[in-house]
């Protein structure tokens, strides 16, 4: 079911308003709810299957751009930008350029899943308007992007995630994100990503659906002082022939499902499997292809020697990208 922007807005606040910027934007979901909950009519809507997205090449790292005053001086370009639809190659558009991420004064947390704790170190980026009080996402209407802050969990070891919400997989996931995944979905529709499908195995397999979402990846280096930009491809690799992940995400939304006892709908994403590198049902974004969950079998791993030291403070950038 989908709601008009002023019941949004009635949910979202003030802040939303700015950012969103337009009367005629109509999303699925957009609930300010507490992890792992959301009201039953913000099911997202339901698109048809797609296949799976162009294998990438190795794309250079990237400065974050512009920087505030007194930052540290940026990393120049390595190489050419990433292409489109791929993760990653020569020519295409350039990915987002947006303010990186700086270690400054954390915002108090309660510990809760997916909230803004001490660790979320980082100053609002340039441009974009907050869409939550306890969840670090932000959202930039013109540019039609979508900031999450958080940190690096894990850098080796094999992967089900690459992005989870704090406090629920970071045993299996590289980065814990301060949000919920269901503030971090309401984002990505205010900017204009449409929902599909999550995978389904029954009586077939069928890949994840949804608008193709890109994500970049910034941080400081603690040792250099400069400012990075890279794909999320590059943080991981495939297990047996490690090679850098080759596919983009697509939000397929997730599911509900009813708690019996409280006889509320469940965002199921909420138990940790927002940015997917495993098949899940349950996922936000999942990769188009077929990914195993078994351990024994899971195809995608930490690219160690790519990623940035545990417990760096880190801020994703989602976009949505040409189909």
């Amino acid at each position: 079911m989908r709601f008009s922007l002023p019941i949004v807005l009635s949910v979202l606040g003030v802040a939303a308003a700015v950012a969103l910027g337009t009367s005629a934007l109509t999303v699925g979901v957009a609930a300010q709810a507490p992890a792992a909950q959301a009201p039953a009519a913000q099911a997202p809507a339901a698109q048809s299957p797609a296949g799976k997205s162009p294998a990438a090449k190795t794309p250079a790292t990237q400065p974050a751009s512009p920087q505030p005053a007194n930052a540290p001086p940026a990393a120049k370009p390595a190489g050419a930008a990433p292409s489109d639809p791929k993760a990653g190659g020569e020519g295409g558009d350039e990915p987002p350029q947006v303010p990186a991420a700086e270690p400054g004064k954390g915002e108090p947390g309660k510990g809760e899943p997916g909230k803004a704790g001490a660790e979320s170190a980082m100053p609002p980026p340039v441009g974009f308007t907050r869409l939550s009080k306890v969840h670090a996402v932000y959202i930039h209407g013109e540019r039609k992007l979508v900031a999450v802050d958080g940190r690096v969990c894990l850098n080796r070891g094999p992967l089900e995630m690459f992005a989870c919400p704090q406090k629920t997989k970071e045993h299996e996931s590289i980065v814990a994100v301060y949000s919920d995944a269901m503030t971090v979905h309401a984002a990505l529709l205010a900017i204009g990503a449409k929902s599909g499908n999550p995978v389904s195995f029954n009586p077939d397999y069928k890949p994840a659906t949804g608008s193709r979402i890109d994500i970049q990846i910034l941080w400081t280096d603690k040792k250099t002082g400069q400012r990075q930009q890279v794909p999320a491809q590059q943080w991981i690799r495939h297990s047996r022939t490690k090679k850098q992940l080759e596919y983009n995400w697509v939000f397929g939304g997730s599911s509900f499902f009813l708690d019996e006892e409280t006889k509320k709908q469940i965002y199921q994403a909420e138990s940790g499997d927002l940015v997917c590198v495993s098949n899940f049902p349950t996922a936000t974004l999942d990769l188009p292809i077929e990914s195993s969950q078994a351990n024994a079998d899971l195809e995608f791993e930490a690219f160690t020697e790519r990623i940035a030291p545990v417990g760096t403070p880190i801020r994703l950038i989602f976009s949505i990208g040409k189909p």
